[in-house]
């Protein structure tokens, strides 16, 4: 009977010894918007596929893309309620409305590149930025940048080769900063959501459009637009969120994972941005799309517009002290003028 109870207690403890052994599994939900052949999908997909491998298959990550749980307007709101752990998020649809500061990121003419802007916004002020603040308020952690492109005007039939012909366009534009700026050049301003953009397009409904050049080659916009006007005019960001309490719960190695892999992601994300959004508009010039270059004086125009008309309009939506930082920002920080083909910063 002895021998039977000993056999019993080493069994039931290597079962016990088995069990603890046994890493945690985390089985996470992801959501964002971006349909199937947006570039940024193909990042969301390298970034779970990373963070599978490298938490040696801890992190379970389940993906639900085009909008199947939330839209792009409410992916911020479904990280903060902990309804999903993980998600993609475009800042310029979300954060603005969690803090109206958050519109100096779009104003145009404003930054060179993606640095630029990402530095204003996450540094100034020195106290607590805007960035900060935005990611205290919904208890939000970073994890990776995937940005969603460069802001191009595009057109249909209207050249674009002189900012007096805007009075001609039926345009769409989505942050409030744009809308500003494209009713003083006198374009008819027009809201749509990004699924009914092709139809609009195609009856006329729609002849311009403001939007990264890599969305034109997602959702085959470029059937019908046939004009853009570089260099670009703003940088729209995407992210990779998630939920600061899930994160935290999370053992300090997996976090380091998840921060580790999401570091990478921003970098690569960053530098293949511009890139894409260059070979996508070249692309596009050889099938007879026209590149129109801005001169000099045609920026020193759209910076002045911006200066007199944009900004003032703002100031009941971004507080003094970030107004005056961006004042003197953008006195030091001139855009660069595109000579044949768009350029940057890398």
């Amino acid at each position: 009977m002895l021998r039977y109870t000993l056999l019993a207690i080493i069994l039931c403890g290597a079962s016990v010894s088995s069990a603890v052994d046994q890493p945690n599994i985390y089985s996470v939900r992801l959501s964002h918007h971006w349909g199937p052949m947006h570039r940024n999908s193909a990042v969301i997909e390298s970034f779970i596929a990373k963070i599978r491998q490298r938490s040696n298959g801890q992190i379970q990550v389940i993906n639900y893309p085009s909008g199947q749980l939330f839209g792009i307007k409410d992916t911020a709101s479904g990280i903060a309620s902990g309804a999903v752990q993980l998600g993609g998020v475009v800042s310029s649809y979300s954060f603005g409305s969690i803090d109206s500061n958050y519109m100096a990121a779009s104003i145009p003419y404003s930054y060179r590149n993606y640095n630029e802007m990402r530095s204003f916004i996450r540094n100034t002020p020195s106290d607590k930025s805007v960035w900060q603040n935005i990611l205290e308020k919904f208890g939000l952690v970073l994890i990776a940048d995937i940005p969603t492109g460069p802001l191009v005007t595009f057109s249909t039939d209207i050249p674009l080769d002189n900012l007096d012909n805007f009075q001609y366009l039926k345009i769409r534009s989505v942050a409030l900063t744009d809308r500003i700026l494209m009713e003083n050049l006198g374009a008819k301003m027009l809201t749509l959501p990004t699924a009914e953009v092709f139809m609009a397009l195609q009856s006329g409904m729609l002849n311009s459009i403001s939007t990264p050049p890599t969305a034109v080659d997602a959702y085959n916009w470029g059937a019908y637009l046939k004009h853009a006007l570089i260099p670009p005019y703003s940088f729209t960001d995407g992210h990779i969120f998630a939920n600061k309490q899930w994160f935290e719960s999370l053992p300090i190695e997996l976090q380091k994972t998840l921060l580790k892999v999401g570091n990478e992601m921003s970098i690569e994300a960053t530098n293949r941005v511009m890139a894409d959004s260059e070979a996508t508009l070249a692309k596009y010039q050889a099938a007879g799309m026209t590149l129109h270059h801005l001169t000099g004086n045609q920026v020193n125009e759209l910076r002045r517009i911006t200066e007199e008309k944009v900004i003032p309009r703002l100031r009941g939506h971004i507080t003094p002290e970030i107004l005056q930082s961006l004042k003197l920002y953008r006195q030091k920080k001139l855009p660069i003028i595109s000579k044949g083909k768009v350029t940057h910063d890398r």
